[in-house]
């Protein structure tokens, strides 16, 4: 799937339709501007605030090539400082994507 922005989706579609059960958000250039913890970007709010709707916070997570990382992330500070700041579980890993989910 290919959209402008993440509030070009239709969660309640993926979740009734499709049996998508949660989702998992790139950051940097997804849901905020590259390498900012402190806010969602404008353009990605309303579908972030659909997805939470839909899914709940438990079930809506981050991987990131930059946050989360141990090598770009030491002490995983970003992290913590995003999963504050958004509500929004940041994976934890050693690989960068396409990895990282092992």
């Amino acid at each position: 799937v290919s959209v402008d922005s993440v509030s070009h989706i239709d969660y309640p579609a993926l979740q009734q339709h499709a049996g998508i059960r949660a989702v998992v958000f790139d950051k940097d250039n997804t849901l905020t501007a590259p390498y900012d913890e402190s806010s969602v970007h404008p353009r990605a709010t309303v579908g972030l605030q659909h997805a939470l709707a839909t899914f709940g916070p438990s079930q809506i997570a981050i991987l990131s090539n930059s946050a989360g990382t141990t090598r770009d992330d030491p002490g995983f500070q970003q992290a913590q400082a995003i999963e504050e700041q958004l509500g929004i579980h940041v994976i934890r890993h050693e690989e960068k994507k396409p990895g990282g989910l092992e």
